[in-house]
This record gives C-alpha cells, sequence and structure tokens, in this order.
C-alpha cells in the first residue's frame, strides 16, 4: 500500500472514530446533563413544599385556636344575618378582636386574612376592611371546594385583591357551617421562608393573559411589573432580604442575557432548567411550574443558584472527546509509545483521590504509611484523626447536598489550616486523617489547634457554624496501620465523650491509665 492511500485510511479511520466517539460522548454527556437538571428541579420543588407545608400546619393550628375562642364564635353565629346593622357591628367586633393576632401573622408571613360568609361573600378582609360584601365563589375555586366538602382546602390561587397560596378552612360550630376563613401567603413570604433556609435566589412570575383576566388591574399595578425574563409574563413585587446570595444588579443581567433564549419556552408551561455565565462565575437557573388550585398551570417559581455543575458537564464533554482524538492520534502516529501506560498513571491518580472532596483516599493513606514503615521512617511522624462535631445533623436537617457542601468546605478549611508538607486524606465519611512530619507536642498543639479554630470560625454555606474533634498520636516503629489508627481514634473518642470540640492525644490518656 502507498503511502497517498496509508495517509487516505488513516485519516478515514480518524473521522470514523471521531464521530462514532462524538456520538457516544454526546449522548452520555446529554444524560448526565438530565440528571443534573432532574436533580434540581427536584430539589427546587422539595424546598417549595417544605415551606408550603410548614405554612399549611401553622395555619391550621392557628385557625383552630380562633375558631375555639367562645367570643369568635359569638360573632361568626351572626356571620349570615340578614340585619345589615347586625352585620356590620358584627364585623367591627371581629375587626378589633382579631386585629392584634393579624398584626402578629403579618410579621410571621401570614399577610392575607379573610372571612366569608356561607355562600361565599367576602364578610371581612383584614387587609382591605373596607372591601366586602363582593362574592367570591365565580374566582375562588378554594372556597368553593371548602363549601362541597366541609374540609380544609390548600393550594396557589389568583383572587380578585390579590394571589397566594391559600389556606382555607369550613367555620363550623356546633355542627352547622357557618362559612369559611382563609389564612394566606403571598409570595413574597413564600420568598423570605426559602431565602432564610436555603441558599438560592427567587423570583415569583405568572402569566399575563391569566392575571388581566382573573384580578383587579389597579391590583395588578401595585404587587406586579413586567418580568424581566418574558414579556409575556408578571413578576411579583418583593421586599428585599438581609442578605443576598447572589446580588440584584446580577440577577437583572442574567435576566436579560437569558430573556431571548428561554423566550419559547416558558410558554409550554414545563419544568427546565438552564445555565448561564457572566464574567468567571456560572449560575443555574430552575423554572418550576405551579399547578393552581383549579389544575391550570400559569406560572413558575424561579430560582437562581451560583453553580457550575452543568457547566462542568459540558467542559467535561469537550475535554473527554479532546482525549478521545488524542488518544486515537496517539495510537496511529505513536503506537509504539503504547498510550496505556499514560492512562494507567491516570487511574492510579483517580484510585488515590476522594471524588468528593479531591483529598487523598483510604488507599493511599495505607500505601503511604507501608511506605514509611518499610523504609523505618514511621517514628518520625505523628496521626491526626478528626470528623466533624454532628454531622449527622445535618444531613438529616438540611439534606445530603448541604452536607456534601460542607464536607468539601471544611476539608477546605482544614487542609488549608496543615503545613505545605503536611498530607491529608479522608478516612470516610466526616471522618479525615492528617499525617504530619513532627513527634513535638507543641508543634501538635499548634498544628490541631489552628485546624479547630479555623473550622468553629467558619461559616458554612447554607447552616450555622460547626465545631470538630481531634485525636492525635505519634507513631513509633513498632506500630502498624491498625494500631497508629486505633489509638488515634482512641483519642477522638475521648474527644468525643468529654465535650467535643477538643484535642486529645493519646499519650495523655496512656498517662491517665497509668
Amino acid at each position: 500500500m502507498n503511502n497517498n492511500k496509508k495517509l487516505f485510511l488513516y485519516i478515514l479511520i480518524i473521522i470514523i472514530a471521531e464521530t462514532f466517539i462524538y456520538i457516544f460522548l454526546n449522548n452520555i454527556n446529554y444524560e448526565k446533563e438530565d440528571k443534573i437538571k432532574e436533580k434540581y428541579i427536584s430539589r427546587l420543588d422539595t424546598h417549595i413544599q417544605a415551606i408550603l407545608n410548614s405554612n399549611e400546619s401553622i395555619s391550621s393550628v392557628i385557625i383552630s385556636e380562633i375558631l375555639s375562642r367562645k367570643d369568635i364564635k359569638n360573632i361568626l353565629n351572626n356571620i349570615n344575618t340578614q340585619d345589615e346593622d347586625l352585620k356590620n357591628r358584627n364585623r367591627e367586633l371581629l375587626l378589633n378582636a382579631l386585629t392584634p393576632t393579624f398584626n402578629s401573622l403579618k410579621s410571621h408571613g401570614f399577610n392575607q386574612f379573610q372571612f366569608h360568609d356561607k355562600d361565599g361573600n367576602s364578610f371581612l378582609r383584614f387587609y382591605g376592611k373596607n372591601n366586602f360584601g363582593d362574592n367570591l365563589l365565580d374566582s375562588r375555586t378554594t372556597i368553593k371546594e371548602v363549601q362541597n366538602t366541609k374540609r380544609a382546602q390548600f393550594g396557589f390561587e389568583v383572587g380578585k385583591m390579590q394571589s397566594g397560596f391559600r389556606n382555607v378552612f369550613p367555620i363550623i360550630i356546633d355542627e352547622e357551617f357557618l362559612g369559611t376563613v382563609e389564612l394566606s401567603n403571598s409570595f413574597d413570604n413564600i420568598h423570605h421562608a426559602l431565602h432564610k433556609n436555603f441558599p438560592y435566589e427567587y423570583k415569583f412570575i405568572i402569566s399575563k393573559n391569566y392575571l388581566n383576566s382573573s384580578m383587579d388591574k389597579n391590583q395588578i399595578l401595585e404587587y406586579y411589573i413586567t418580568s424581566a425574563v418574558s414579556n409575556n409574563f408578571y413578576e411579583e413585587k418583593f421586599s428585599q432580604c438581609d442578605i443576598n446570595i447572589i446580588s440584584k444588579n446580577t440577577i437583572d443581567q442574567i435576566n436579560i442575557k437569558l430573556k431571548p433564549e428561554i423566550k419559547d419556552r416558558l410558554d409550554d408551561f414545563k419544568s427546565f432548567v438552564t445555565d448561564i455565565k457572566l464574567g468567571d462565575i456560572d449560575y443555574v437557573l430552575s423554572f418550576l411550574p405551579i399547578k393552581s388550585f383549579d389544575k391550570s398551570i400559569n406560572t413558575y417559581i424561579i430560582s437562581y443558584i451560583k453553580d457550575d455543575e452543568i457547566s462542568e458537564a459540558k467542559i467535561s464533554f469537550y475535554l473527554n472527546f479532546f482525549i478521545a482524538n488524542l488518544i486515537i492520534i496517539s495510537l496511529i502516529v505513536l503506537y509504539l509509545l503504547r498510550v496505556n501506560f499514560l492512562e494507567k498513571k491516570i487511574f492510579i491518580k483517580k484510585a488515590y483521590t476522594d471524588a468528593l472532596t479531591n483529598l487523598l483516599n483510604r488507599a493511599k493513606f495505607n500505601f503511604d504509611v507501608n511506605e514509611l514503615i518499610n523504609s523505618e521512617n514511621l517514628n518520625e511522624y505523628s496521626l491526626i484523626l478528626y470528623d466533624i462535631d454532628f454531622f449527622k445533623k445535618v444531613n438529616d436537617t438540611y439534606g445530603h447536598d448541604v452536607g456534601d457542601i460542607v464536607l468539601k468546605e471544611f476539608s477546605n478549611i482544614t487542609k488549608n489550616s496543615l503545613r505545605k508538607d503536611d498530607l491529608v486524606y479522608r478516612w470516610g465519611g466526616e471522618e479525615f486523617i492528617a499525617l504530619v512530619k513532627t513527634t513535638l507536642k507543641d508543634d501538635l498543639v499548634k498544628i490541631s489547634e489552628k485546624m479547630r479554630v479555623a473550622v468553629e470560625n467558619y461559616t458554612f454555606t447554607g447552616i450555622k457554624n460547626l465545631t470538630s474533634s481531634f485525636g492525635v498520636v505519634c507513631a513509633n516503629s513498632s506500630d502498624t496501620i491498625d494500631s497508629l489508627v486505633k489509638k488515634a481514634d482512641e483519642a477522638l473518642y475521648t474527644a468525643k465523650q468529654t465535650g467535643r470540640n477538643r484535642v486529645v492525644f493519646y499519650e495523655d490518656l496512656e498517662s491517665l491509665d497509668k
């Protein structure tokens, strides 16, 4: 075969191989991105449901207490009277009796408090006390459903005056249905609760066509503006939180840049996730449609977060494709160099690296200590075994995603507190090991205390401060891996049992035993 034919064959093989690899890697990348996006949507839905469920429970307790009051029962017994003077007097009595309660409720996120008679007429709006008497059955499916079922109903709904996440309850006194009462939240309240509990920014948008057909136009002007992400949607105004995870200016830039891309997607009212880069920072936006109580879907809750997971997946695809091309070319051009040697080195590095924290892993620790034992240098080193106090509570309270973030930050904090030549490994779970070249107690105290204080003073993402405990042991020439770790574990156990957030030396335990 002449050189031209060989060259043609090589080029053909490269083109076929690259095409196959591109399709294969692209499919894998799509699947990976889909899983990441599903995780974002699921997480946002979980966060919202947690807040809504909490509000439902709280409102149920509050309404139950209100309806159990004797003075309130006496007033509500006349809610359906045809005597307008009596009705007005009772409306004033109810307003006076519950205004302090409503003021307290507003401070806890409930801004809509309203009583309705058995026919669905507004008896008293605490957020608009002079606006009453209008019938709400045509616009408020929740009220109609409570009338039909005589049971509490919960869900998002647009009203004449306001839209909100409704908690509507029947008024039943002496087994007689007298009307309904609602205690509800606007998105502003939901937004503050979300912001307080989760490290995201949020927006609430609703279809203009849907809102214009339901709500009073003056009310729309008061509570909504045209959304920055689409001219077909309103965006609910909300008060700024004390601390912004992402600045308002940055969110405005994101919305402007993203607007042309998502214009058509919003009209489908299906959940989706997209990412965008501003400067050197990656952001992920999750769009979760909210089903109204009447089963229609006209709204989205949007979450904004700094996160490069999707971006990294895309980079990973191009990186993998580049590496694949390099391998193909190397196999053809430098076949005799056997590129599998390079692949082996990459494999070994991965095998010795913890995937979550990027620290050295347990296998690498065993290898390094065995090397020290074989070289008879182990007695020059000390071991620090440490972990996060009450880490299980972090996972139970905030979820494993936040737990993973905490582990990453914890590993970075402690590693950065060590000396340059000290080695740190993830032992497993929330436990870590530092291998330091010194046996001087003063040095070990300084190192361990520096790590402990750094953790104690650090504000972890999404949660309050944490503490950590440390067990320290100096190695001797007769130690094995098991004996060395066991001693450190005993010291760490003692640190836990004696109050946590402290450093305990194994040698001190030996002195106590004697």
